[in-house]
């Protein structure tokens, strides 16, 4: 297949039952809208910018 990446040969089995989770588990610091209240989520990206500007 050289690479290529056909779309339609995926299904919904071949995804993540639960992607955010998977990223929390794996060490990521996820937000969501599913976990988080808008607030946190705010609170967070500004934190965050504040940080790296």
């Amino acid at each position: 297949m050289n690479g290529t990446i056909y779309p339609t040969k995926f299904f919904e089995e071949d995804g993540l039952d639960n992607p955010a989770q998977f990223l929390i588990n794996s060490g990521y610091n996820y937000l969501s809208l599913l976990n988080e209240d808008i607030n946190t989520i705010v609170n967070s990206i500004l934190h965050e910018a504040q940080i790296y500007n």
